[in-house]
């Protein structure tokens, strides 16, 4: 088969306060310049890069998403994944065994996580398996608003609604025990 491109990836903070980026390095290059990646979770959100179509992958050097976003589009064939860069049109194939191991890789990694990310990680996902019987389904989650808060935010589709709860604690089980009383007083569970 004809050469096959390269590609991994590195996490690490970026220069706003609290943000972390995903850089993809192909080859050994980073393939963007003036941008920022994005934020981890962000990430695995929106773009599902296991799935063909129009991704965002980096976002504008002033942190926000929706600006100057850096795009691919992502096909499959029967042994290759095929990355085309909207803005340059350049084309990176990868082997697809390779590619989905990355990808499933990049995922599940944890370890550029500070306690306070972990900490929305691990909340967001007990929230999420929680049968909250209610109009308002839960939306995320926040360490990042204010100092030493955990903000939950709830939407039904036209209205948002918030719940707050300090912490200080680095006892997860606690953190998670507090967040369900917390629902549970406001929802029924």
């Amino acid at each position: 088969g004809e050469n096959m491109n390269e590609l991994d990836y590195t996490i690490s903070s970026t220069t706003f306060p609290n943000d972390f980026e995903v850089q993809f390095i192909i080859d050994g290059n980073l393939i963007w310049r003036d941008h920022i990646g994005v934020d981890p979770y962000e990430l695995n959100k929106i773009s599902n890069l296991l799935a063909p179509g129009i991704h965002t992958i980096a976002r504008c050097e002033c942190g926000s998403m929706g600006c100057d976003d850096f795009e691919i589009c992502i096909e499959f064939d029967d042994c290759q994944t095929i990355w085309t860069i909207q803005e340059s049109g350049e084309i990176y194939k990868f082997n697809n065994n390779e590619y989905e191991t990355i990808i499933k890789r990049l995922r599940a990694d944890t370890l550029w996580e500070p306690f306070n990310r972990k900490l929305e990680r691990i909340i967001d996902e007990m929230v999420n398996s929680l049968a909250i019987d209610d109009e308002f389904k839960f939306s995320w989650s926040s360490t990042r608003i204010k100092d030493k808060t955990i903000t939950l935010a709830f939407t039904n589709g036209i209205s948002q609604k918030f719940l707050e709860t300090d912490w200080c604690e680095t006892n997860e089980e606690s953190i998670l025990m507090k967040i369900r009383i917390l629902i549970n007083n406001e929802f029924k569970i």
